[in-house]
């Protein structure tokens, strides 16, 4: 415990006492509030999100067993920006918040294990075709 950071403790400790989430935000990472574990490497919080599913789902509360509808968001496309977040420890997942998301009106809810911070690149840039100098140097087979 000495290694420890101090103000990692006291941030860790002030979240178990108020008993009111699973997570923690210290130095700018999130962690488990019952373990002291890590989450995630990055605070979510305010972060504009991008899908990297072809297809994501938005639920209505932070829960698996909850109203979901899912939308085939095209793998890249914006989802929206993160306004909180929730940690279920019996699942293991991180839920983001995103109130003005661009997949679903009344469901606003996402795992945070289809989302990213960084805009994916297309999986297909396409064939970048360079025409020859002289292009009658093609005969027709016959």
């Amino acid at each position: 415990m000495q290694s420890t950071n101090q103000d990692f403790v006291s941030k860790w400790a002030d979240t178990i006492r108020k008993g009111k989430r699973n997570q923690f935000i210290w130095s700018n990472q999130v962690y488990s509030t019952k373990t002291g574990d890590r989450i995630l490497e990055w605070n979510p919080i305010k972060t504009k999100v991008y899908s990297i599913s072809n297809n994501i789902t938005a639920f209505e509360e932070a829960s698996l067993s909850s109203n979901n509808t899912t939308d085939p968001q095209a793998k890249g496309e914006e989802v929206g920006v993160i306004g909180d977040i929730k940690y279920d420890p019996k699942e293991d997942i991180l839920w983001a918040y995103i109130p003005k998301n661009k997949i679903d009106i009344s469901y606003n809810w996402f795992s945070m294990k289809y989302l990213t911070k960084t805009k994916p690149k297309s999986s297909f840039d396409g064939v970048k075709f360079e025409p020859m100098s002289n292009m009658d140097a093609f005969e027709p087979l016959n």
